[in-house]
């Protein structure tokens, strides 16, 4: 197992030929592909905070439209202002200037955003990157979940055939080459000398 999982049933039998990169044995992927959708999901969000981030149209609009309340208010006030010196309406002048000085604070309070939106796009790449991570990590297990004969040969054993959870590096199958199979024997010196090239032999063994 190359990582904890659910393993498919494995159908592939003991004695059956194999090819190097012959997927041989598969993992369940739907909790990983779940995953990967929810990573690819947290990276089209970040990048679409990004780009919320780096348009400041809505901002620009707002101080400008400011700008011209504050010369409104300004207006107003001198208007008032006249009015005190004439007809005493110091109340209504009063109201005015607090007034003003409320629309003075506009642009100062949408600069201050402007700057805070512009703090955050560090932050953000920073969680970009985050999350490639994570994508990229589960993409490689999703890879790695087609177990695949890493050589040319033959199944020896299987020793996994039902669809199970099992821990990471749980013994599934047995692969030999036959062709590069040795095998040993301790022989008398005596018999030796009787042992010729082509001799046939029998070979046992226990699993």
């Amino acid at each position: 197992m190359p990582l904890n999982g659910r393993i498919l049933p494995i159908t592939i039998k003991p004695g059956t030929k194999v090819v190097k990169g012959q997927v041989i044995a598969e993992l369940e992927e739907s909790d990983l592909q779940n995953k990967a959708a929810e990573a690819t999901a947290r990276i089209y969000a970040i990048h679409g905070q990004i780009k919320i981030n780096q348009y400041n149209a809505i901002e620009k609009t707002a101080l400008t439209e400011s700008d011209e309340w504050i010369k409104t208010m300004k207006n107003l006030v001198q208007i008032s202002e006249q009015k005190v010196n004439v007809e005493s309406s110091s109340i209504m002048h009063s109201a005015m200037q607090i007034v003003e000085s409320i629309f003075h604070l506009m642009p100062v309070y949408i600069n201050e955003y402007i700057n805070i939106k512009n703090l955050n796009p560090a932050v953000l790449e920073r969680q970009l990157a985050e999350a490639k991570a994570v994508l990229a990590k589960i993409q490689l297990n999703l890879s790695r979940g087609k177990i695949k004969s890493p050589i040319d040969g033959i199944i020896l054993n299987k020793y996994i055939s039902n669809l199970r959870v099992l821990n990471s590096d749980t013994l599934l199958i047995e692969l030999g080459n036959l062709e590069q199979l040795e095998a040993t024997a301790n022989i008398l010196t005596e018999e030796a000398i009787n042992i010729k090239p082509g001799n046939s032999v029998d070979i046992l063994g226990q699993h």
